[in-house]
């Protein structure tokens, strides 16, 4: 929605065709507690790529008639994943997750829960522009420009066209109260659940929760327990399994996605295919 026109004479998209003439892309995604938006752009053209993306930071229109377009995008996308082995999994943890934690959210939207469960379109149309008004600010966004200009001239680009953004007065949900080894019912720990797949595949997977892995990405721990795991050298788990034609496949860590990685806790999975 933040894309689908900037002022009343504004075409959509203005910043997605103009990143597209100049022979660049660009993508956004969505994850449990963040939204990326990401372009690529040659670098004579990087400024005036900056220049877009923040007029439409501050100026979306976000019309109520162009809502049931965005319904729509959205459920297509739903569809389209929600097949998919890993959404299935991912769904199944978090219907197990300790009520009142906010990863037990359904992770996507689809037209039940975007029109079919929405009372009054109003309401939703208000909810639009409050979360845009409360998270589109200066102070809650982090910008990462790389290039091969000179540093000082992406930080002078930077600070030239995002510190005309305003701030925010509403800050960041505090997450620190969801202490993660309270984060799952006793059935996420005791019990073990058989899932009929949808691709061919047989893959058996443990799961760990540990905490959030955010902080320690300096030394990134978990990185090396996952290499130490997947190591397929002589006397390692991968070839034990392989000699006996148990696995064809193994993989270990932490998915660096929203649903696996976020400031309340991480997901550790074992991956035997």
């Amino acid at each position: 929605m933040i894309f689908t026109g900037s002022n009343p004479n504004s075409e959509e998209n203005v910043f997605f065709a103009h990143v597209k003439k100049h022979g660049g892309q660009c993508s956004s995604s969505i994850f449990s507690e963040d939204t990326l938006f990401s372009f690529i752009v040659p670098d004579e053209h990087f400024e005036s790529s900056l220049d877009y993306l923040t007029f439409v930071l501050m100026h979306p229109l976000m019309l109520q008639e162009t809502m049931d377009r965005g319904r729509g995008i959205v459920d297509s996308e739903f569809k389209q994943v929600a097949k998919k082995d890993e959404q299935r999994r991912n769904q199944l943890l978090a219907s197990l997750a300790t009520e009142g934690y906010p990863h037990g959210s359904f992770n996507w939207g689809n037209m039940k829960s975007l029109k079919d469960n929405v009372a009054d379109d109003n309401v939703l149309h208000k909810a639009l522009h409050d979360a845009w008004r409360d998270n589109y600010a200066a102070n809650r966004m982090y910008v990462c420009p790389q290039g091969s200009l000179p540093i000082d001239v992406l930080e002078s680009m930077v600070v030239r066209h995002f510190s005309k953004l305003r701030r925010s007065d509403i800050k960041a949900p505090d997450l620190t109260k969801f202490d993660y080894r309270n984060a799952f019912r006793p059935a996420f720990h005791e019990q073990v659940f058989l899932v009929e797949a949808v691709e061919k595949c047989c893959m058996f997977e443990l799961t760990w929760v540990l905490p959030s892995m955010r902080p320690h990405y300096h030394s990134n721990p978990d990185m090396l327990l996952s290499y130490l795991i997947e190591h397929k050298g002589n006397g390692s788990l991968y070839a034990y399994l392989e000699r006996r034609h148990w696995a064809c496949h193994l993989d270990a860590g932490i998915d660096e996605t929203g649903f696996n990685l976020h400031s309340m806790h991480s997901f550790f999975k074992v991956n035997i295919g």
